[in-house]
């Protein structure tokens, strides 16, 4: 299965937990940017909530930034979710919905 090329790709920054797509998509890049001293680390599922399968968790160091770049893109089949699991963070995501 290929991304659908005819469907632009979608950019947004999250600074908290949320649904970022309520369709199947695909998932391109992600860059974490750490805030905060502690521990700064997000979770993205398969899914409208944190209950779908756990995809992706990532962290960053305060100031730092930790980037994701996926040759395949990374298939979402039942939408996608961001959970801010600790500290401040700033996320990118790019990603493209699927519309079969």
């Amino acid at each position: 299965m290929q991304p659908d090329e005819s469907i632009a790709v979608s950019e947004r920054c999250f600074t908290a937990s949320g649904v970022v797509s309520q369709k199947p998509c695909w998932l391109y890049s992600v860059v974490l940017t750490g805030e905060a001293a502690n521990a700064n680390n997000i979770k993205l599922y398969d899914g409208q909530d944190t209950s779908g399968d756990l995809e992706l968790h990532i962290g960053a160091a305060q100031y730092t930034s930790t980037v994701v770049v996926f040759n395949v893109p990374k298939f979402f089949s039942r939408g996608m979710y961001i959970q801010e699991v600790a500290g401040t963070c700033t996320v990118a995501l790019q990603w493209r919905e699927h519309l079969r």
